[in-house]
């Protein structure tokens, strides 16, 4: 069974778009708010998880290990940040013009 974050979460979110795309209706077994709930409960032996690969909640558990899922329907949307009406330093604007640049080419 799965362990997934509840329902509204942003990682809920993109794992519910791809497993309603690949016709899936997986068997959940608990939906915990935080991240660290849902390692404890993995940890514990009540299901897998999937969480975002990065996440420290897992790097932090040695007796756990995260697999990779290199499918691009598990694609997690993100922003970059700003404050409204701020006038950035050059140097920030330079860096989020070469960042966008190179996202571009990929």
């Amino acid at each position: 069974p799965l362990v997934l974050t509840a329902r509204g979460t942003s990682v809920r979110s993109v794992v519910d778009a791809a497993l309603d795309a690949a016709g899936c209706a997986p068997d959940v077994a608990c939906e915990p708010t935080y991240m660290m709930t849902a390692v404890a409960m993995v940890r514990g032996g009540l299901g897998v998880t999937i969480l975002p690969a990065t996440a420290r909640e897992v790097r932090a558990e040695p007796e756990l290990v995260a697999k990779p899922i290199d499918d691009d329907a598990f694609v997690r949307p993100i922003a970059l940040v700003c404050k409204r009406g701020r006038t950035l330093p050059r140097v920030a604007q330079a860096f989020i013009e070469s960042m966008l640049s190179q996202l571009r080419r990929t």
